[in-house]
């Protein structure tokens, strides 16, 4: 595969003039910028709405919040040092590098542990539609407190210098991630995000499969609460589990493929920038899928407008 060099190594040197990026390390610091911007403000919106408004505050819409929380985070903290690190065409502070993949690889495993756990609840409201409120309501703050905490000894493997075990280091490679480049490749640190990202893959598909079959055979009056609204966050919480997996696939099967080869390449080509980020754009991408999905998000979003006289009665034609 052809590769283009992403970082511009030709003049390491401080002068006066502004660096020169190479178009593809552009690219990637503009398209980065730009997920940045929508994440916080749509995941802010999703998050202001949500707790404002009472009829979105059951358990599922909760998790879906706890998900908006995670992705605000990576939008206003990770994407900026994620931005900070494609920009530097000299060498990454090494602080800055082991920061930018902490928060990488934990904010991103809360948002697909949250995935997973907003299936597992649609899935329960189905299966137990007259005992959902309470089996769920009850262990709601265990449920959050979990997503939270199991990522967390996963991204902090590579900071323990522990590489002669296979736990791994952050490098460079567009954004600082794991080092495959090294003679002790991180086995231990790859095992353990290929278990937890498939595993949580496979639950979301068995969860799915069984909510769709139970589905076919129940009647209407079988599900808890209105049939509507049930469909409507069965629905929802589908497409986003469903494009935050299609975000993460690429970059499972490159990253299975350059472990395989031993050794890799510090140049990326065009497709391997894309496949990063296309698995970066999830916390842009959740939130968007929401306000399109849910009909009161996408009210309050189109309220925003209203003072758009010339708009103001296409607005109304969409709500």
């Amino acid at each position: 595969m052809a590769t283009i060099p992403f970082i511009n190594n030709t003049n390491l040197s401080w002068t006066t003039s502004a660096p020169t990026f190479p178009p593809l390390q552009l690219a990637a610091i503009v398209t980065l910028s730009v997920y940045s911007v929508i994440s916080v403000t749509a995941n802010a919106f999703c998050l202001v709405i949500i707790y404002v408004t009472p009829a979105l505050q059951s358990v599922n819409n909760i998790l879906l919040a706890n998900m908006a929380t995670s992705d605000l985070i990576s939008g206003a903290v990770t994407l900026p040092a994620s931005i900070a690190v494609v920009s530097f065409i000299h060498e990454v502070p090494v602080a800055l590098c082991q920061f930018q993949g902490f928060a990488l690889v934990y904010l991103y495993g809360v948002s697909l542990m949250t995935a997973t756990a907003v299936t597992i609840d649609r899935f329960i409201a189905v299966v137990k539609p007259f005992h959902y409120s309470a089996i769920t309501t009850p262990k709601l703050k265990w449920f959050i407190a979990l997503i939270w905490l199991l990522p967390l000894p996963m991204a902090t493997m590579p900071l323990m210098k522990l590489d002669h075990i296979g736990f791994g280091n952050f490098v460079k490679v567009m954004v600082c991630w794991i080092d495959l480049h090294q003679d002790q490749l991180p086995y231990t640190f790859s095992i353990t995000l290929l278990v937890f990202i498939i595993g949580t893959i496979i639950a979301i598909i068995s969860c799915y499969t069984w909510i769709f079959i139970i589905a076919c055979r129940k009647t209407t009056s079988a599900f808890h609460g209105s049939s509507k609204d049930m469909k409507r966050s069965i629905r929802t919480t589908a497409i986003i589990i469903g494009t935050s997996i299609l975000c993460w696939i690429p970059l499972i099967v490159y990253f299975i493929i350059d472990l395989s080869r031993g050794i890799g390449s510090l140049e990326l080509s065009v497709v391997e920038v894309v496949i990063y980020l296309a698995a970066i754009s999830n916390s842009m991408i959740n939130p968007i899928v929401y306000i399109s999905t849910n009909h009161i998000l996408r009210k309050r979003f189109f309220h925003l407008f209203k003072f758009f006289p010339c708009k103001s009665n296409r607005i109304h034609n969409l709500i």
